[in-house]
């Protein structure tokens, strides 16, 4: 698959599809297995526009908090301004494989359509594991592209394997 640009114009373009019934129903889905609870931290690994990000504040509440991550500034810019007015999201442009965060500092993770453009994502999942607490959770999200399938991955603390939802 060759690389997107994460433009403004590419900004503009997620903003409808991100709305639409069916990526609603998949974010719902990427929620529910995250399972955040009221004064957790999550990351949100390629944050992109912050739809994530400003929903699952919600679920962690004030007491919690959300950190964003992204590569591309024109996608934070919009995260940014999606979640203003919340002292407990914060955003860091930085690649995947060198997450600007520190070691064990998180209760769980999602990373939604990232890994397919991530060049090394056995480094980008190590550093998600490295954010993670002991016992942390993990959702992934991608589409494997040879065969068109959407894999929905989730660890948890009772099993330390992903599974395939």
């Amino acid at each position: 698959m060759s690389q997107l640009v994460f433009d403004e114009d590419m900004a503009r373009q997620l903003e409808t599809v991100y709305r639409t019934r069916d990526v609603l129903r998949r974010r719902q889905l990427v929620r529910d297995a995250l399972g955040a609870a009221p004064g957790e931290r999550i990351l949100d690994v390629g944050c992109g526009p912050g739809f994530y990000a400003v929903e699952l504040l919600q679920q962690v509440g004030p007491q919690g908090s959300v950190v964003g991550v992204d590569r591309s500034p024109q996608m934070l810019a919009v995260a940014v301004r999606r979640c203003e007015g919340h002292d407990n999201a914060s955003f860091h442009e930085a690649d995947a494989t060198s997450l600007p965060v520190d070691d064990e500092g998180f209760d769980a993770a999602l990373c939604v359509q990232v890994l397919e453009y991530v060049p090394d994502a056995t480094a980008a999942l190590a550093e998600v594991h490295r954010a993670l607490r002991p016992g942390g959770r993990l959702v992934v999200w991608d589409v494997d592209w040879g065969h068109g399938v959407p894999a929905l991955l989730r660890s948890r603390p009772d099993n330390a394997r992903a599974r395939r939802l």
